[in-house]
């Protein structure tokens, strides 16, 4: 018996969902296509339905959730089926929080039929797929560290919020001299020459909201 091919969609922006579902329809790339805008919904699909060949398209960004949890969680319950991350992001912290969970595909929401396609003959040919443009956000921030320590971030929604150093460090429970160093860390990893410019790039990269 031939298995089914199906797509299940999560996304919580229900418009985009709706469309891309209409999409894959469109151009016959599947035999069903489940959208759903609740992580809870398709978890319960899951657990109901345990069918192998399944493609996922999956949001980064889901409200309380995220997009690599969800990847994580669904990789546990279901096998023998690809992952491709729908984002909307130009922040290259994000683009590299996505690959580490290792999906199949990353591809924009605003890509081109072609890219969709191209993106699923890799997958076929068990290979990875990556948007050139995202691919390009990547490369134009080789030089640029963003992976900061559980302290580090603290430290930058303390300097965000209007905290001097001395604030800082009294908050944090750690001295002047060691938030100094924190902050100097920080700005050689990112190429700063201040704070104001840390902050900007942290929130340029989805870091700080």
């Amino acid at each position: 018996m031939k298995k089914l091919k199906i797509a299940v969609i999560l996304d919580d922006e229900k418009l985009f969902a709706n469309s891309f579902s209409l999409l894959l329809e469109k151009y016959n790339m599947f035999d069903y296509v489940h959208v759903f805008t609740k992580y809870s919904e398709m978890m319960a699909y899951l657990m109901e339905d345990e069918r192998n060949n399944i493609h996922f398209f999956l949001d980064y960004f889901l409200g309380n959730d995220n997009g690599v949890t969800v990847l994580q969680d669904i990789k546990r319950l279901v096998k023998h089926s690809s992952f491709i991350f729908l984002s909307s992001t130009s922040s290259p912290h994000i683009i590299n929080n996505m690959l580490q969970v290792r999906p199949h595909g990353i591809i924009s929401k605003s890509c081109e039929i072609s890219t969709l396609v191209a993106c699923l003959k890799s997958i076929e040919l068990k290979e990875f797929y990556m948007e050139d443009s995202l691919k390009n956000i990547i490369q134009n921030n080789a030089g640029i560290s963003l992976v900061f320590s559980k302290r580090e971030l603290q430290l930058l929604h303390l300097f965000m919020n209007g905290s001097s150093i001395a604030q800082a460090a009294e908050k944090a429970c750690l001295s002047t001299h060691t938030i100094i160093t924190y902050r100097r860390k920080m700005m050689a990893k990112t190429n700063c020459n201040s704070i104001l410019q840390l902050l900007k790039i942290a929130k340029d990269h989805g870091i700080l909201t």
